[in-house]
């Protein structure tokens, strides 16, 4: 597992500065599996940063729809593993209403 940490987070776009949609797609994608990785490792804390960044960088992107109650959901087991269950409550509260 900690082979595949490093792996997931050795990867780049091509232009950081300004990636494209697709390498913004993988970059979403790579953060949810990082999270799921240091989770199943019991890096709870250390997880949290991923799901918030996908959150925060994706909600404005067209494609992020369809991906949005995964990642709602990644989000709010963290919040729960680390003893937080009113921060993932008032997060599925917003999702629901959403």
């Amino acid at each position: 597992m900690t082979k595949a940490i490093v792996e997931l987070r050795t990867w780049r776009p091509l232009s950081v500065a300004s990636p494209s949609t697709a390498e913004r797609i993988v970059v979403y994608h790579l953060d949810v599996r990082q999270a799921k990785a240091l989770r199943y490792q019991g890096r709870v804390s250390e997880s949290l940063e991923y799901p918030q960044r996908s959150l925060l960088q994706s909600k404005h992107e067209a494609w992020f729809e369809d991906a949005r109650p995964g990642l709602i959901c990644e989000l709010g087991d963290v919040y729960c593993e680390l003893g937080d269950q009113l921060s993932a409550e008032r997060l599925l509260e917003v999702e629901i209403k959403f």
